[in-house]
């Protein structure tokens, strides 16, 4: 498990923005929540500033997913290659690339803006994005709404809950263990109903 304390202690506002940077379009097995959540507890005990600890949660998701997106974009490209068509065509099908354009075409909006709420998927519904051929425009002014919105209101939460609390720093450990249970049961629920449905 992560310490999420040390992490912020260790690598401070650096370390805030690579985290949220990587695990918003490269990386999913990274804190994202969690860390907000907990930044927002720090900061309200003025170990953090407030407003830069929430800007640099924000820039992080936004270039995070714009690099996600890019990364999508080039593996569609690579796909169309005789490489690529020789071994991703499996994989990425262009039935499949078909329905993924044709599902951000229109879900786009809430997928994008909602998705980062969502562990793991938010690694990886910009790559999609990408490989899908979703309006590179659309996706830039969802997933700018979409990374402001995660990072106010996730730390802003921590940090109001730490201004009503300040006894809740000592026990952030079980904060972060709870976070990661009540975000990622809907996935894990999610795919086991599926599977179970074969």
């Amino acid at each position: 498990m992560f310490d999420v304390v040390n992490i912020l202690q260790t690598y401070g506002y650096l370390g805030m923005f690579i985290i949220a940077f990587l695990e918003s379009g490269i990386f999913f097995l990274l804190p994202g929540d969690s860390l907000l959540f907990s930044a927002g507890i720090l900061a309200s005990q003025n170990y953090i500033n407030i407003y830069l600890t929430m800007f640099l949660f924000f820039s992080g998701s936004f270039l995070g997913s714009l690099a996600g997106y890019y990364i999508g974009d080039k593996l569609e490209d690579i796909r169309k290659t005789k490489f690529g068509a020789k071994y991703m065509h499996r994989l990425f099908s262009q039935k499949h690339i078909d329905e993924a354009h044709e599902y951000f075409q229109k879900r786009g909006m809430i997928t994008i803006m909602f998705c980062r709420f969502v562990p793991v998927i938010r690694t990886f519904v910009p790559i999609i994005a990408g490989i899908g051929l979703m309006n590179y425009k659309k996706f830039v002014m969802y997933n700018f709404f979409g990374s402001l919105l995660w990072a106010v209101s996730v730390t802003g939460a921590g940090y109001l809950l730490g201004k009503e609390f300040p006894q809740i720093q000592h026990y952030l450990e079980y904060i972060f263990a709870s976070i990661i249970i009540v975000t990622v049961a809907p996935v894990v629920f999610g795919i086991y109903k599926k599977y179970n449905k074969k």
